[in-house]
């Protein structure tokens, strides 16, 4: 298991919880974001090294993304060639289309899926052996465990739900995919559905997807952020006059605003951030300590043992953990982790520019900064850039020597830290 600290995605996130009266967005992103796509870096630190180059890019081909499989044994890219962008897994290109999207790896083994337009803009979900479509719009791409799925809107501007590349259901209104495990979970509006169980008209239903098919899992006015272990749902949000968390059967109190649930591992246990007389609190374990003006992004260590988070006071964020550590000062947070020993793993941006955290010390700032991962053997590592066009590894803070001109993200696998990077036109294997 890995814990990513992604700076290309919003933090605090797109805040948007359905049918509260309100949409908020808690801050602004990340500057530069778009920019980091298209360059990315990774190097050798510690016990890294490098393997020969696997594969040789194809002839005419320019690499603009780069991607590591679960198991760290192959590699995916978008790429360029002429007028036409294509998706290359382990240097084997498919077939032209007008604009791709970033590969994502099914599973062990080389298998992607991926969004991509034709020259008519018509917009595919494209899994190993099918395309599923056209869509006029294709969103929140999931994959893991085997499986994928997607949200698909058709001509009649109704939400599909795409699974493995076929056609699950249709419903006025469906989110928060995810896939965890092999088992696909979502929330779907059953309002305007024709032979739903009475039980469920008018309301919306949380479904899990597992090897028997589509199964109502939670029931509600309205329910979000589904969270599932080992093919069951743990916990979720139901909206109403007031927030509930619901956990493994049993609502946790009621509050005015809560942030989605962080939930370990195995499980066994949660934390979320909640707000009670306009005051943010955090929530662990049946308690809730603190009092900040905004609260987001809680994290929890895969024991479950530890959590970090950022809060708001006045004009500046911290990020703390639960030993009572917190960081700098800082303008805006991207994303938060924490190690199993309990050090809170930040990115953000104070007045000298983006920088990474990790417990107490603070390392940057950096032009550019990708993915963040807590490793099992302990270690906290990011891609960054050490020049215009080179970037390295870096691992706890400390640059690595070897240099890329594309990397991508580090993968924590079963053998250790592995990525994939681009120098002189040919793909290499690192691992440490």
């Amino acid at each position: 298991m890995q814990d990513q600290v992604d700076a290309t995605e919003p933090f605090p996130p797109e805040r948007v919880l359905k049918h509260a009266g309100r949409d908020v967005r808690a801050l602004d992103l990340v500057d530069g974001v778009g920019a980091w796509l298209r360059k990315s870096g990774l190097s050798r630190g510690g016990a890294a090294s490098e393997a020969a180059p696997m594969t040789r890019i194809p002839d005419g081909h320019e690499l603009y993304t780069l991607t590591t499989s679960t198991d760290g044994a192959h590699w995916a890219a978008t790429s360029e060639a002429g007028d036409h962008e294509h998706v290359l897994v382990d240097g084997s290109p498919s077939k032209a289309f007008a604009d791709v999207s970033r590969p994502l790896f099914i599973g062990e083994g080389g298998a992607v899926v991926y969004r991509a337009k034709d020259e008519d803009g018509a917009t595919f979900m494209v899994h190993p052996g099918c395309e599923s479509g056209p869509w006029k719009r294709v969103s929140q791409l999931a994959a893991g465990g085997g499986r994928s799925a997607c949200l698909a809107k058709d001509a009649k501007r109704k939400t599909a739900l795409v699974i493995d590349g076929e056609l699950a259901d249709t419903y006025a209104e469906a989110g928060d995919v995810t896939v965890e495990g092999g088992v696909v979970s979502f929330w779907a509006s059953m309002s305007g559905k024709k032979g739903v169980d009475a039980a469920h008209k008018g309301k919306e239903v949380i479904f899990l997807h597992g090897g028997s098919g589509l199964e109502a899992a939670a029931v509600g006015k309205s329910v979000s952020a589904p969270v599932s272990r080992d093919g069951e749902l743990v916990a979720y949000l139901e909206a109403g006059s007031k927030w509930a968390v619901w956990w493994r059967g049993e609502a946790l109190g009621k509050f005015e605003w809560v942030t989605p649930p962080a939930v370990d591992g195995k499980g066994s246990s949660l934390a979320f951030g909640v707000r009670t007389k306009g005051r943010w609190g955090l929530w662990k374990d049946g308690a809730v300590s603190g009092d900040h003006d905004d609260l987001a992004k809680v994290a929890i260590s895969q024991d479950g043992a530890h959590v970090a988070y950022a809060t708001q006071d006045g004009d500046l964020w911290r990020v703390r953990d639960s030993g009572g550590g917190s960081s700098i000062e800082l303008q805006r947070v991207s994303t938060v982790a924490v190690t199993k020993d309990g050090r809170a793993v930040w990115v953000g941006r104070d007045g000298e520019g983006l920088k990474v955290g990790i417990g107490d010390e603070v390392h940057g700032p950096y032009e550019g900064l990708g993915a963040t991962v807590v490793c099992s053997d302990g270690s906290v590592r990011y891609r960054a850039a050490v020049s215009d066009d080179l970037h390295a590894i870096f691992v706890d803070g400390a640059p690595g020597e070897d240099r890329y001109e594309l990397l991508s993200n580090p993968v924590d696998t079963a053998d250790g830290p592995v990525a994939h990077g681009l120098r002189d036109g040919a793909i290499h294997r690192v691992t440490g």
